[in-house]
């Protein structure tokens, strides 16, 4: 082999092993705000009563609903600015690695995936929670219980994600940064 067949085969390994870091960095984020937020909540509903669980349904509805929406309008602008900044990336006489049109398709599925989970949040926050707990007096503690450890579940999930997806948007900017600033001729010299 060639020694510039070599070098690329080496340029291609290190950017694949850049990509694995990033993603496991933003996994590794994403777990540990999701984990948080779950964990807070259950510190919270364990010095609750079974009696309880009713009010702390009707007390998350609001914030639940409040974080879902703001994520959910984070990544649409996150994506519609990563739309932007491919095209600009394409205008620009530099070349992008396909590790960095990789990370980009990735942060697309991740940032997809929970504006689905968000919207799944919404709508079961959108129902009429309040007035559903104060009419189930025939519920069992059960039913209620579960459907607030659903609701910490999923918003622990939505947040998580969202964490992650800025995690990897960080990666996507620096090699972006990278390859773009002027002054990286006189560093490599």
């Amino acid at each position: 082999m060639s020694q510039e067949t070599q070098q690329s085969g080496r340029r291609v390994k290190a950017q694949q092993h850049h990509l694995f870091i990033g993603a496991r960095a933003a996994l590794v984020a994403g777990v540990i705000v999701g984990i948080a937020v779950v964990g807070s909540q259950l510190f919270i509903s364990a010095i609750y009563s079974q009696r309880d669980s009713r009010a702390l349904v009707a007390a998350m509805a609001s914030p639940a609903s409040t974080l879902s929406s703001s994520i959910i309008t984070g990544l649409a602008t996150i994506l519609a600015l990563m739309l932007t900044m491919l095209s600009l990336s394409q205008n620009l006489n530099q070349h992008l690695s396909a590790a960095f049109y990789t990370r980009v398709k990735r942060i697309s599925v991740v940032a997809i995936a929970d504006m689905i989970a968000g919207i799944v949040l919404l709508l079961i926050l959108s129902s009429p929670i309040q007035t559903a707990t104060q009419q189930s007096r025939q519920a069992s503690p059960l039913e209620i219980t579960l459907t607030y450890y659903a609701l910490i579940a999923l918003a622990g999930i939505v947040a998580g994600l969202f964490v992650a997806v800025i995690v990897m948007l960080y990666n996507a900017v620096t090699t972006v940064v990278e390859v773009i600033r002027p002054d990286r001729f006189s560093d490599e010299g």
